[in-house]
């Protein structure tokens, strides 16, 4: 569900309309969608979108008629170039969406560290050149052990990091990192479908899905079951933080360290490094500036 919710919010800037509770520049602004894949669903998920909040007139929202390539040069050069014609036509776009990192990635590992920093360097020329802010669609490891997939220097370019997880019926959305900004309460979407005034070539209608606000589930009804080392990082950042106070990340640490969270230097700076990213991931802890803070309802 994180394309449906990118594209939710594309939508709510290109129209200028508030976005499930939160401002958006609000006199509609220009966004430029530069999609992976999936573009006719795309398409079909803007004009669902459209009909759900009965807006008739075509929003600044413009989308890519293909996929990227980041790390190759001519590719990247193209990109701009549709920018700045995005910028003759309407003003500067105030987002520009990559959905997906890996799909837009070019020739390249993105588990690689030179080949992350030159897309993360491609990103802030954008960035720079226009004044937008860059929204990176990307996945989760394949055991989705608490972290984005590839290599770690994505995570630290980033002012803003949102996990997506769709439980039950429901579509979570939690930050797991913020910089210079109060840490945002975790929302909850409602994933509806919506049946479009089309139909396809046997006659059918066809439907798409819109997002529509839920309430969060109540705390007591969450259970989360912690491996060891992550349980163990946890109630130590409880104690540390039990007048209320946030922690620093390397108080934490040491004090980890100290009760022995794991045996030698190298087993204890991974699991270290895993149980706080499990614990941001799964919204247990919340973190601004490398200050860390327990949830208040977890128990």
């Amino acid at each position: 569900m994180k394309s449906f919710v990118a594209i939710d919010l594309a939508l709510a800037i290109a129209y200028g309309l508030p976005w499930h509770g939160h401002d958006t520049p609000g006199s509609g602004a220009p966004v430029a969608y530069i999609a992976g894949e999936g573009r006719r669903g795309i398409l079909r998920r803007v004009a669902g979108w459209r009909i759900q909040h009965r807006i008739e007139e075509k929003p600044p929202f413009f989308l890519s008629t293909g996929c990227a390539q980041f790390l190759e040069s001519r590719s990247f050069r193209e990109v701009r170039a549709a920018i700045r014609e995005v910028e003759e036509q309407v003003g500067k776009p105030v987002l520009i969406v990559i959905d997906t990192l890996n799909r837009n990635f070019g020739p390249g590992d993105e588990n690689d560290t030179r080949d992350m920093t030159r897309f993360i360097s491609a990103c802030d020329k954008l960035r720079e050149e226009t004044g937008a802010a860059i929204l990176i669609v990307h996945h989760v490891g394949v055991n989705d052990n608490g972290r984005a997939r590839g290599s770690g220097v994505l995570r630290g370019a980033m002012d803003v990091e949102i996990k997506c997880k769709k439980s039950t019926m429901l579509i979570n959305l939690t930050a797991t990192k913020v910089k210079d900004a109060r840490h945002p309460e975790p929302l909850c979407l409602r994933p509806m479908e919506l049946e479009l005034p089309y139909q396809d070539k046997k006659g059918r209608p066809l439907t798409t899905l819109v997002l529509d606000d839920a309430e969060l589930p109540a705390p007591e009804s969450v259970k989360v079951k912690l491996p060891p080392s992550t349980q163990f990082a946890y109630d130590i950042l409880r104690k540390l933080a039990a007048d209320g106070e946030p922690v620093h990340v390397e108080q934490w640490r040491k004090e980890c360290y100290r009760r022995g969270i794991a045996d030698g230097p190298a087993a204890r700076r991974q699991a270290f490094s895993r149980a706080r990213n499990r614990l941001l991931m799964d919204g247990l802890v919340t973190c601004v500036d490398d200050f860390y803070q327990p949830e208040d309802s977890v128990t």
